[in-house]
Parts: C-alpha cells; sequence; structure tokens
C-alpha cells in the first residue's frame, strides 16, 4: 500500500507565497501503488468535495475573496518516495468562490474527521482536522457573529460525507487519517468514517497577513 498526500493550495490575491493557504488529505492506495486513473479519481473527488452543492451549499463558496481561488492547485505526493519528494500529480483545481466580504484571514471553520473507534487504540490517533479558510462574512450567522452560519455548515458536512463515499468507490483510493509515526516507524491508515462540522470559529494565526501600518506612543507630553 502507498500513502499518498494530497494538497489543495490556494493563492492569496497578494500573490505572495507566504499567504497562500493549504488543506492536505491522505488516500491510500492498493498494494500495486498508485496508478494513473487512481489519481485522477482523487482529482474528480476533491473537486467535487469543493465545488459541488450540497445541502444548497460547497466548501469553496464560503472562501473569502482575498484568496484566488481560480487558481488553486492539487498536488499529489506518494509519501513511500524518498525526500525530497516530487508530485506524482500537478494539476489546476479551480475553486468556484463567489466573493463577498472577507472576515480576517485567521477565522476559520474546522471539519472534523475521524475512523471508527476500537477498544484500546487512543482515538486521537484516528482523528483529522481540515481548517477551511480563509472565509467570507456569509458564513456568519445571522444575529450571532461569533457562529458559524447553519448552511454554510450543513453544506460543508455534506461535501465531507460524499468525499467518504465517493473515495470508496470502485477505481478511487479512500480517504484516510494519518497522524504521525507509529511504534515500527510506519504511517498509520485508517478509513475515513465520520466527523462533524461545529457552529464555532476557529482561529489559525499563521494565517493572518502582516501588519502594513503601526501607530506607535509615548511618554513625552
Amino acid at each position: 500500500m502507498a500513502l499518498l498526500r494530497a494538497v489543495v493550495t490556494i493563492p492569496h490575491i497578494s500573490a505572495l507565497a507566504e499567504d497562500a493557504v493549504s488543506n492536505s488529505f491522505y488516500f491510500a492506495t492498493p498494494p500495486t501503488g498508485p496508478e494513473p486513473a487512481g489519481l485522477e479519481n482523487i482529482r474528480v473527488d476533491l473537486n467535487r468535495f469543493y465545488n459541488d452543492p450540497g445541502e444548497g451549499e460547497y466548501p469553496a463558496k464560503h472562501l473569502s475573496p482575498s484568496l484566488k481561488g481560480s487558481d488553486a492547485r492539487l498536488k499529489v505526493y506518494n509519501l513511500g518516495d524518498p525526500k525530497p519528494r516530487p508530485p506524482i500529480l500537478d494539476v489546476s483545481l479551480a475553486l468556484a468562490t463567489v466573493g463577498g466580504s472577507p472576515l480576517p484571514s485567521e477565522v476559520a471553520i474546522c471539519l472534523s474527521f475521524q475512523a471508527v473507534k476500537i477498544a484500546g487504540t487512543p482515538q486521537a490517533r484516528r482523528r483529522g482536522r481540515i481548517y477551511l479558510g480563509p472565509i467570507r462574512t456569509a458564513a456568519v450567522a445571522p444575529g450571532n457573529v461569533a457562529r458559524v452560519h447553519g448552511s454554510a455548515m450543513g453544506g460543508i458536512r455534506s461535501s465531507a460525507k460524499k468525499l467518504i463515499l465517493e473515495s470508496n468507490g470502485a477505481g478511487h483510493y479512500p480517504w484516510v487519517v494519518q497522524s504521525g509515526l507509529d511504534v515500527d516507524g510506519q504511517a498509520p491508515t485508517a478509513l475515513v468514517d465520520n466527523g462533524w462540522v461545529d457552529d464555532a470559529f476557529d482561529t489559525i494565526r499563521r494565517r493572518g497577513e502582516k501588519a502594513t501600518l503601526r501607530l506607535t506612543f509615548d511618554s513625552l507630553p
């Protein structure tokens, strides 16, 4: 089996590489390793995750206009290859953003997912997260700026469930949880079985933009 890391990178309108954001997904291949058709299906599955309407919504719809979703890229790496690893797939993954007004770049919506619980195995090693963002103001619940809009939550949940089902289909590579290295030095994986989205925003400080203005003060009269 090969473990694949699929990285979706979304550039910022600033065009600065440090302002781009990325989400990582992991997929497991059969023992024979990755094939072109399976890699294409990863592209198809992730395109649908971001862009297909679920419960009237879809993740890309809630991305901030500070991101250039149309220029997003997907790179897939075989973690079994020696470092430095070149991508085995590098393609465009245009995201269907819709504009609007941005929230601060640090604000994100967290998609949590996990494998089936197993007795005697710490569940923390079988969970993962994807931070979707920066996001736009339309993702805020009406009348409560501290909460995620229910339609945004529902759309992300629907897209994640679709990714589970489609990645487990014939000719596709299953979406898996990957967490560090196991005691034998191998990368443990487990099929994603379920997950959740809640109404609390998350703050990803590393996504914050550099200051462009500073006002100083001193003790002089």
